[in-house]
């Protein structure tokens, strides 16, 4: 019979740097839940695979380079899924892959929608637990990975779920001082204040610049919109990964949790260039509500 151990270790050969096996009736409960994905579900293997650091130093979401390395390292991901999810059906267990492109459903709030959410099946499959935001952290990488999984029909052993949590919550607070939009909320997310950073490129945004163009009564400025480097975004995003993971990461990027921030990116992340009064001011705030939960008096 085939292991959790089997598992993990196959997707490692394949080219996942983490992975891990969870319940499918433990994540019942979700609005999308793995039985919607495959009738018989019995478990979930999440895997993971790191962010491209050249892009995080660029913070420049909109670069044409970032973008297609950070959407090439996605289709890369899908690729090991798929040679995963064939590995567990020649054992004889039926399997269907959730893509790598629902990384962010927590934050995106698209679990609601379908697919799977993938921020929880890593919480249990023992890749990571959840931040202040709602992003999953990683020990080895903090937030800065993207998830992809198999759902199967082989009864797998679960993966040791993370005891502790990481994120150091409200006294450090990096991801609500960096957040353009002022999104991130205590252990929560304004997604309608999200998404237009982090999801630039999603298929919403695409259909309202479609509606521009066809709108544009002047043909000479209509193909200039249908030509314009923000057509080609679009395309390139919807070819490779529909936009989800080619926006704002600046909360995964100045998060301190992981061991590569310190490695790689503390001399450059460590100031945070959108942090204002306001940001600080709400920041407090929420410290002093979890002081006050604590019991502390300072």
């Amino acid at each position: 019979m085939i292991r959790t151990a089997d598992v993990v270790e196959r997707a490692r050969e394949l080219g996942a740097q983490l992975a891990g096996v969870a319940s499918a009736d433990e994540l019942a409960d979700l609005p999308h839940p793995p039985h919607a994905v495959l009738n018989g579900a019995r478990s979930v293997v999440v895997l993971a695979r790191r962010f491209v650091y050249g892009g995080v130093l660029r913070r420049d979401a909109r670069s044409r380079s970032h973008h297609y390395a950070t959407e090439l390292g996605l289709t890369e991901l899908e690729e090991i899924t798929l040679d995963l999810m064939f590995w567990l059906e020649d054992d004889g267990h039926p399997s269907l892959m959730v893509p790598a492109s629902a990384s962010r459903s927590k934050q995106e709030d698209l679990a609601s929608q379908g697919p799977l959410s993938l921020t929880d099946a890593a919480v249990a499959a023992g890749l990571g637990t959840l931040g202040l935001n709602g992003m999953l952290l990683t020990p080895r990488f903090g937030p800065r990975v993207i998830l992809s999984a198999v759902v199967t029909m082989a009864p797998l052993e679960p993966s040791a779920r993370i005891g502790r949590g990481l994120c150091l919550g409200e006294e450090c607070g990096r991801c609500l001082l960096a957040c353009p939009g002022s999104a991130v909320r205590r252990w929560g997310l304004d997604v309608e204040a999200c998404r237009p950073h982090s999801a630039p490129y999603d298929y919403p945004s695409f259909a309202k610049h479609v509606s521009r163009i066809a709108a544009e009564p002047d043909p000479e400025r209509k193909w200039e919109l249908a030509a314009s480097t923000e057509s080609l975004m679009f395309w390139q995003s919807l070819l490779r990964g529909v936009g989800i993971e080619t926006g704002c990461t600046r909360c995964q990027d100045v998060c301190p949790v992981g061991e590569d921030y310190a490695a790689r990116l503390a001399p450059a992340m460590d100031h945070i260039p959108e942090q204002t009064a306001a940001k600080h001011a709400e920041l407090d705030r929420m410290r002093r509500l979890a002081r006050a939960e604590r019991g502390e008096t300072r």
